[in-house]
């Protein structure tokens, strides 16, 4: 076996833009500071300056996210076969060893398509993936039902899956669209038949892809990176603020969680953004908004927290605002039907409350009054945290190890 040599990370982003990409750009980072060379394939910029400063080469194809592309039906055929990106992926590939290379798919459903999966495939490469989301079983990527607000327990691509309108957009012809796509993706684009080896970033993801993943494939559970710096802990007791931190949507269940907390006298404090941001402004004015914020001013926010309120009602696939409020010492109150529960021991490091059911989580929330408890659990998390932290240099390691196994195997 030759040693490793080559990493080449495709991520749809070039810039931290979600979970997934600030874990793709991290690890490309701490590959390159143990002197791996790595490679960044990328959809859209702009190239985060520190990429570069850490000696990664990025190849970013400088185009629209499908989202954003002004132009609907360039951004219609670049979601469903990305021809730029598997050119620029196979001149990348043209120039390393497959012995000694390694390509790591952390996102592909923004920009980049699977088209890169079948160039790697064709070059016979070796190819990871760490599994972010749901896309490579779902077609809307969360097994989320957004017109009924619920799971969903189709089997994908199945009848009931084709006819029922899971989109967030209420009209019928964005699911088409997302049909399409996921059906170009698991034939041509070979997603996920055509991949061996996936790392998991949680337990509860794992237990809900495993089944639709090949029989033969081979799995990897790897920590993701939180880029927090030791301090002391929060003193939760002596705080009165019930913090969020994320995209306020509706699957994040961040309505009713703040219809439960109309009438208590607490602060909220969201950090964070998204579509529902007017109606919050409106309707639950007591809300404070930050926007999103850097580390320095995430740290602010977290200084004045009690506890910390994770209430989504769709699966997730880890939930990284869990694990960065534990190393600041802050409680996590988690819905148990989403994967922030794998970070939460219940009544230890903070508490589950039955997923969708509000009322539970208004007891739950009455609970959290009692200084001493919340202080307890606070404690509780923060040591829990700083046992195992999961530092880049530690997910750099994992990894590493990871990419050894795999060269290890007879090719794909």
């Amino acid at each position: 076996m030759m040693p490793l040599r080559n990493v080449v990370i495709v991520n749809d982003f070039a810039h931290v833009e979600g979970g997934a990409s600030q874990v793709a750009l991290s690890s490309a980072m701490g590959l390159a500071e143990r002197n791996i060379s790595v490679k960044l394939l990328t959809g859209v910029g702009p190239v985060d300056p520190e990429l570069k400063r850490h000696g990664v080469e990025v190849y970013c194809c400088d185009q629209y996210g499908i989202l954003g592309d002004p132009n609907r039906a360039r951004a219609v055929l670049q979601g469903i076969w990305n021809v730029k990106a598997a050119h620029e992926l196979k001149n990348i590939l043209d120039c390393c060893d497959p012995a000694s290379t390694i390509v790591h798919l952390h996102s592909w459903t923004k920009a980049l398509s699977s088209s890169v999966v079948r160039m790697t495939l064709k070059k016979r490469y070796k190819l990871l993936c760490t599994l972010h989301d749901y896309f490579t079983v779902c077609p809307n990527g969360t097994l989320y039902r957004f017109q009924s607000k619920q799971s969903c327990d189709f089997d994908p691509l199945s009848g009931a899956c084709i006819t029922n309108n899971c989109d967030r957009r209420k009209n019928y012809s964005h699911k088409l669209y997302r049909l399409v796509r996921h059906g170009i993706q698991c034939t041509l684009g070979r997603v996920p038949s055509g991949i061996r080896h996936f790392v998991f970033v949680s337990d509860f993801s794992k237990n809900i892809l495993s089944p639709h993943l090949p029989d033969q494939c081979q799995c990897f559970s790897v920590a993701n990176p939180i880029d927090v710096e030791y301090r002391k802990p929060v003193d939760v007791a002596r705080n009165d603020a019930y913090v969020v931190i994320g995209r306020f949507s509706e699957e994040k269940g961040i309505l009713p969680f703040l219809d439960k907390m109309q009438g208590r006298g607490s602060k909220v404090i969201l950090v964070g953004d998204g579509e529902c941001k007017n109606d919050i402004s409106r309707v639950y004015p007591f809300a404070e908004m930050t926007g999103w914020v850097d580390r320095h001013g995430l740290n602010r926010y977290l200084d004045r927290a009690r506890i910390l309120v994770f209430p989504s009602l769709w699966y997730e696939t880890q939930g990284l605002a869990v694990l960065e409020a534990a190393a600041r010492g802050v409680p996590a109150l988690v819905s148990d039907a989403c994967a922030a529960r794998d970070f939460v021991i219940n009544h230890v490091t903070g508490m589950h409350f039955k997923g969708g059911d509000f009322d539970d989580l208004a007891l739950k929330l009455d609970l959290m009054n009692n200084d001493m408890f919340v202080r307890t659990l606070g404690q509780s998390a923060y040591t829990h945290y700083w046992e195992h932290p999961h530092t880049r240099d530690r997910h750099t390691s994992e990894l590493i190890a990871v990419y050894s196994t795999v060269l290890q195997k007879s090719p794909s």
